[in-house]
């Protein structure tokens, strides 16, 4: 932006001061030199936030449709979008040689960065049914079976690592965890050098 269209920006917030001192009409004469674009609302209704086009994208501000979406808005949306997606998503089933069968919901399956040692874990996760949030015992146990709807069959590892958390009454939060890959002792190293991992060497166990 030039100088002389930020003296002109100047000049009009002087004049529109002089007449309207609120925000908004501050921001109403501002838009109307063109500098900073269109004032634009947030689309979300009942929300009162606004922001200049031209800068809304650098402010976090998402453009939804023929609307923008402020980035409390835009993050509310997302939460829901992923609420409704777990609520959708067929549970899934775990059997353990100790604690027997349970159903896990809005779970998730994710491979782990290499610790220290070389060592990738990979770890599922989900809510437990509040009927056995406080039943199940923490350390190693025996994974006997489990069906993830929509993943394609993967080895039983055997034994695994068991952890849960609680969240309020009756809800606890479960990590199934086992060695699952392992890679060269300096894989640090080539990840610094390179950006990438290295090829694994082998099974983690």
């Amino acid at each position: 932006m030039n100088t002389k269209k930020l003296n002109e920006a100047a000049k009009v917030i002087l004049a529109a001061q002089s007449k309207d001192r609120t925000p908004m009409g501050i921001a109403l004469a501002l838009e109307s030199t063109g500098v900073l674009g269109e004032f634009v609302g947030c689309s979300r209704g009942g929300c009162l936030r606004g922001e200049w086009e031209t800068k809304a994208a650098e402010r976090g501000w998402e453009e939804q449709g023929n609307g923008w979406l402020c980035p409390q808005c835009a993050a509310d949306a997302a939460d829901r979008a992923e609420f409704l997606a777990s609520a959708q998503q067929r549970p899934a089933l775990v059997e353990f040689a100790v604690d027997g069968e349970l159903t896990l919901t809005g779970w998730s399956l994710v491979d782990l960065a290499p610790d220290y040692y070389g060592t990738a874990y990979r770890q599922l996760s989900g809510w437990l049914p509040s009927d056995r949030a406080r039943e199940l015992e923490h350390g190693t146990n025996e994974l006997v079976r489990m069906d993830l709807p929509g993943v394609p069959e993967i080895a039983v590892p055997g034994n695994v690592e068991i952890t849960s958390k609680a969240h309020g009454e009756g809800q606890s939060f479960l990590k199934i965890q086992w060695p699952h890959e392992k890679y060269p002792a300096d894989w640090q190293d080539v990840l610094r050098r390179t950006g990438k991992l290295p090829a694994p060497i082998g099974g983690g166990a």
